[in-house]
């Protein structure tokens, strides 16, 4: 009777240690897809951004269409950078990640009327014909002094739509940007590897206690294996 209630604890034991370890084991594997949402999230960010940055900057430099277009399909088809944020839907949010991630967005977004700007002073320098430019860039409206700029030569509107896409403003803002983008990821991958450490010391701890109630079990049931006790009371009493 002893020896069925001790199986019994031992059983219900390893049982609940089973469970709990599951349960830290499944922890670990949600530390694992928010690394990999992270880093994806921070990743097309700043891809979304740069490429922005790069079509505009080409456009300006050249003149070819095709950077204008390719620019406005990835602010409108593939937007790399509204998908950063998609990524963060099922991760853990322990660092206000979706929030930071969302200012960076907005940054980036005000950029954009900064390129598209630039990009309109850039298509009347070059003469690009208006049916093959972008609505959003000739809805941009420049200022007074931008439209008596000549349209070639020294302090042009091709010389400004450079600047702007270059000085140190702009700069400023795409370091803003960058900036925050990898500073989510450190304040992250901080926060990650406290939650991991504790699990594992958890597990660790769980771990033991299962090796030490298998332990218990084997030495409680240790004399019933061999036939120990049997033998005893076989034995009986000796005669003096």
């Amino acid at each position: 009777m002893k020896m069925r209630i001790a199986w019994v604890v031992a059983v219900a034991l390893l049982m609940l240690v089973g469970v709990r370890m599951h349960q830290i084991s499944n922890a670990f594997d949600s530390i694992e897809r928010s690394l990999l949402a992270y880093g994806e999230a921070v990743t097309l960010l700043r891809m979304g951004s740069d490429d922005l940055t790069q079509k505009a900057r080409r456009f300006v430099e050249t003149g070819d269409v095709a950077f204008m277009d390719s620019y406005f399909r990835q602010a409108n088809v593939l937007k790399m950078r509204e998908q950063a944020l998609d990524c963060l839907y099922d991760a853990s949010d322990s660092v206000g990640a979706k929030g930071r991630l969302e200012n960076a967005l907005a940054q980036s977004m005000d950029l954009m009327g900064i390129e598209c700007r630039a990009m309109k002073l850039a298509s009347i320098s070059w003469g690009t014909p208006t049916n093959l430019v972008a609505a959003e860039v000739r809805a941009c409206r420049l200022t007074p002094g931008e439209e008596a700029l000549p349209s070639t030569g020294p302090d042009s509107k091709r010389e400004r739509a450079a600047s702007m896409l270059y000085d140190a403003a702009y700069a400023e803002s795409k370091d803003r940007i960058c900036g925050a983008a990898d500073c989510l990821l450190v304040d992250m991958l901080a926060s990650l590897r406290g939650r991991r450490e504790s699990l594992h010391r958890s597990y660790t701890i769980w771990f033991c206690g299962q090796l030490a109630v298998l332990l218990l079990a084997t030495v409680v049931s240790f004399p019933y294996v061999f036939g120990w006790k049997k033998k005893d009371k076989a034995a009986g009493p000796t005669a003096s």
